[in-house]
């Protein structure tokens, strides 16, 4: 599968799909000629049994593509046609929907911290 991420910062982005991969384990990620793969990995909303995955996040002029390969036991991979293949791409767009909503918000509070600073700069002018 794979999914593209519009206007996401690399290293921010590779940061969170570290972390959402062993969030539930207490596996580490192995990270080799920039693919990811954790074996074992507890992804309930994907599959109740542990599940091997490999990624690759490559950056591409204005976004990220994430290609991702789930398997639930040896040459057994998640197939679109069972529908967690799509429950797992919701997932990671509701993730990427998330962040730029906080960038927004984010943007939204650095205006309102400049308008107090020209405040406050005009304060102390007097």
């Amino acid at each position: 599968m794979v999914v593209t991420i519009p206007e996401v910062n690399y290293e921010t982005a590779e940061k969170d799909w570290i972390k959402e991969l062993q969030a539930g384990t207490k596996l580490k990620v192995v990270t080799e000629n920039k693919e990811m793969i954790i074996s074992g990995a507890n992804i309930k909303n994907i599959s109740p049994d542990p599940v091997n995955i490999n990624s690759k996040l490559i950056n591409q002029d204005s976004s990220l593509f994430l290609m991702v390969s789930m398997e639930l036991g040896k040459d057994k991979y998640i197939e679109k046609a069972n529908g967690e293949n799509e429950q797992f791409n919701d997932e990671i767009v509701k993730n990427e929907s998330d962040q730029e909503n906080m960038k927004g918000k984010i943007t939204q509070q650095q205006g309102v911290v400049q308008k107090y600073e020209v405040k406050l700069k005009t304060v102390k002018g007097y």
